[in-house]
Formats: structure tokens, sequence, C-alpha cells
């Protein structure tokens, strides 16, 4: 191998391990981060449109109805999801720590949307 090749994998190895970012899609830390960068994204062309397909797509496949979490409290849990390139949710982050939210994010963590118009979509739940 020659050098030149060893110093071009070593700049790509050493902007993996700095900028991670890069290695995969972004996410928001906590909720608040998560709700500025839902609005934010809301003035995305496609936003609306992907909304609708994935409000279908939870709606026919009952994928909010797993594992019994509504009723596992009283009160609304608010949410705020993460998709990334390939439809998968990848974060959940939720306005309380309780049961309730923290069965939601099992259910909803890992499951396969059809693919957004742009990655990271961020999509904002209120479950009652």
């Amino acid at each position: 191998m020659s050098s030149r090749m060893k110093s071009a994998i070593l700049l790509i190895i050493s902007s993996l391990i700095c900028f991670p970012a890069l290695a995969k899609d972004v996410v928001a830390p906590t909720y608040e981060q998560a709700l500025v960068a839902w609005e934010d994204s809301k003035s995305n062309p496609g936003w609306l449109d992907y909304l609708n397909l994935a409000v279908e797509f939870n709606n026919e496949h009952r994928i909010d109805e797993r594992g019994g979490c509504y009723k596992k409290g009283t009160l609304p849990v608010k949410l705020v999801t993460t998709t990334n390139s390939e439809g998968v949710i990848t974060s959940v982050v939720a306005n309380v720590s309780n049961p309730k939210s923290e069965c939601f994010k099992k259910v909803l963590l890992g499951v396969k949307f059809p693919k957004p118009p742009y990655a990271p979509f961020y999509d904002h739940w209120e479950m009652r």
C-alpha cells in the first residue's frame, strides 16, 4: 500500500473519530432540543406529505397500540422521534420519564416506517 493511500485512509478514520455525526444520523439528545428540531423541520419540502404517510402507516400497523403502553398511566406523554434515511426510528425522547413514556420508547425504537423525503426526520407524538 502506498504512503499516499495510507494517509488517505488515516484521514478518513480520524475524521470519523473526530466527527462521529458523519458516520450516522444526528440525534437530538433531549426532548427540548428534539422539539426545536421538529419545529424547524416543518418547513422542509415533503414534510406534511410524509407526516400523513407515517400516520397512515402507524394506523394500518397499530404500532402505537403495541405493548399496552396507553394503560401504563393516565397523563399524556409527548414524544419526539427521529427517523433515519432508511425510515427506521433511531431515537425517541419524551417530555417525562415514567412507565408510559418508557414503554412507548421501547415500542417505537427500531420500527421501520417508509423512507422519509429527508433525514433525519423528526415527528412529534402525543400519547394520551
